[in-house]
């Protein structure tokens, strides 16, 4: 009873700490603002170096091979793991984004030479998970999309960081298929993305406020408007002291 509790316990954190350390997807050089007006994207899909789990992705597919009796279900298993990018990850990134930038009429087309600018989705690594059991691990991705334009392709416009975003199906009964929570993890980050572009090019710039100017007045009102000056009033003489009775004046000729 006691190894149960501390089983349960050692999950309940387990589950916890994976939660605690989703982020979301994230602007990390430059911004979206550029993209406002247009109305179409090229996008490519890269997984070159690819890690899976804490494999490469050579490495993992050997482990996986292991895994099957028979060599038919061992090929199947890798020619459906290639063929789901093209099937499945790829088409679900560029049906939510173009959903979610309906608002701008921006467009997400591969193979759109013409666009002024490339949106490039590497994916850095894939957490295939599991859930059996009663036990599980979500499944992830780690993906950094760069936007660069056509005529300067070296040189980036814009990063987006999407790191340990998790795939969630809708029915409960799809958490086994690990490759469809993969698809909506690719989902979610378009979603997320095509968010942040709408509302950044969609923000309201505040206008500096008007500084009201003097209207000049008409030369007669000034003159009335004018305040006369006050005038100095002349100061008053002195007065001069009577002398006090008894005290007589005397004239110095009659000294």
């Amino acid at each position: 009873m006691k190894a149960h509790k501390l089983f349960l316990i050692v999950m309940l954190c387990f589950l916890f700490h994976t939660k605690s350390q989703a982020q979301d997807v994230t602007v990390t050089y430059g911004n979206l603002l550029f993209l406002k007006g247009l109305t179409d994207v090229n996008i490519e899909f890269d997984y070159d170096n690819l890690r899976v789990g804490e494999f490469t992705e050579e490495m993992y597919l050997k482990q996986k091979r292991k895994e099957f009796r028979k060599a038919p279900d061992a090929d199947a298993f890798i020619a459906k793991w290639d063929a789901d990018r093209g099937g499945m990850f790829e088409p679900k990134f560029i049906k939510q984004f173009n959903l979610g930038t309906i608002r701008l009429k921006l467009v997400a087309t591969p193979g759109n030479n013409d666009a002024q600018y490339v949106m490039r989705v590497k994916t850095i690594k894939i957490e295939p998970g599991y859930f059996a059991s009663g036990m599980k691990r979500d499944t992830y991705i780690d993906v950094e999309i760069t936007i660069v334009d056509t005529a300067n392709l070296d040189k980036p416009v814009c990063i987006i960081q999407a790191n340990r975003i998790i795939g969630v199906t809708e029915l409960p009964r799809q958490m086994m298929d690990s490759q469809l929570k993969i698809s909506y993890a690719y989902g979610t980050i378009a979603d997320k993305l095509s968010a942040m572009i709408v509302a950044e090019c969609t923000k309201k710039v505040k206008q500096p406020k008007e500084v009201k100017e003097d209207k000049p007045t008409h030369p007669e009102k000034a003159k009335k408007e004018e305040k006369p000056e006050k005038e100095e009033k002349p100061k008053k003489e002195p007065k001069e002291k009577k002398g006090k009775k008894g005290d007589e004046a005397t004239d110095p000729e009659q000294e």
